[in-house]
């Protein structure tokens, strides 16, 4: 297909999405353009690869019939830019950013920019249109603890959301929007962030031994330093979703290790290694605590899964 019509065909998808946008390439002749889109009930997930290009939602199109909606936009690879409300921002891996469809904007990507996009209604996010205008265009919570861990939540969700089942996808919707709630309105120093911050602290934390289980240094008092909580209240907030953090920790160690155990890219990998590698220092115990967990001791599993 002829470089025109790829393009042609490109704007128009782009002209049919949940907010209609418009492309202009760097160079027509090389533009190239990847995109993987899925839905989460409300929220809307698209991950992009593309060539240089500028990517504009113009007065008119702002003006248009679309939902009301915010967009968070994610850096992965490369680097982006965004003008919106009078700010201008540039963007690197694991920035964050924020735009609606209301108003114009535009982003500029480099070669080789892997972006990802989720897009909600902002009468589903339900947050004041004040706590938003004071961030849109902006890095959204650059430098923070909870940024760190909606961006690794987030990223990790682009991968695997097209791959889902429905029923995942349905489980992830509300503790997603959640924690982008909680996001924005963090970076507003009064009343209006109590509310979502205060009803997301147990989802932030769970989210954060997610993203953090394989840290030597993960305690009690580390999860409390990032949220600015006690050690207590962790502890507390922990018992109510019935879990003791020591016995979590272990078991999703020994769930990674089981995974590499079972991963033929890393058959060479000696089993001491792995276990060192997701915290087990000693290996008699790591042997025992897997068998206890999985029925079988490290070297069998890792027999049977790459069929040796």
């Amino acid at each position: 297909m002829p470089p025109t019509d790829r393009l042609e065909l490109l704007r128009e998808m782009m002209a049919r999405t949940r907010i209609p946008l418009e492309i202009h390439p760097s160079d027509i002749d090389r533009f190239r353009a990847h995109s993987r889109i899925a839905d989460l009930g409300d929220l809307g997930v698209q991950t992009t690869r593309g060539s240089s290009a500028a990517i504009v939602r113009t007065p008119k199109l702002a003006r248009d019939d679309a939902p009301p909606s915010l967009v968070i936009g994610l850096v992965s690879e490369g680097t982006s830019a965004i003008r919106h409300h009078g700010r201008h921002s540039v963007l690197r891996p694991g920035d964050i950013t924020a735009y609606w469809s209301i108003d114009p904007y535009g982003l500029t990507f480099e070669t080789d920019t892997v972006r990802h996009s989720f897009t909600i209604s902002l009468d589903r996010l339900g947050l004041p249109a004040s706590v938003l205008k004071a961030q849109l265009g902006s890095r959204v919570g650059q430098g923070s603890a909870l940024q760190a861990i909606v961006s690794a939540h987030l990223a990790q969700l682009a991968v695997l959301a097209p791959r889902m089942t429905p029923a995942e996808r349905r489980a992830l919707e509300q503790p997603t929007i959640e924690l982008i709630r909680a996001l924005l309105a963090s970076g507003i120093d009064d009343g209006r962030a109590r509310g979502p911050l205060a009803e997301t602290l147990e989802l932030r934390i769970m989210t954060f031994l997610e993203t953090h289980f394989d840290d030597p240094a993960l305690d009690v008092a580390a999860v409390a330093h990032a949220h600015g909580i006690s050690e207590r209240y962790v502890q507390l907030l922990l018992a109510r979703r019935n879990v003791s953090m020591g016995e979590w920790v272990r078991m999703r160690r020994l769930a990674a290790a089981a995974e590499t155990l079972a991963d033929p890219a890393q058959r060479l990998v000696t089993i001491s290694a792995i276990a060192a590698r997701w915290g087990f220092a000693d290996h008699s115990h790591f042997t025992r605590s897997f068998r206890a967990a999985y029925g079988a001791t490290p070297r069998a599993w890792r027999e049977e899964r790459l069929g040796r």
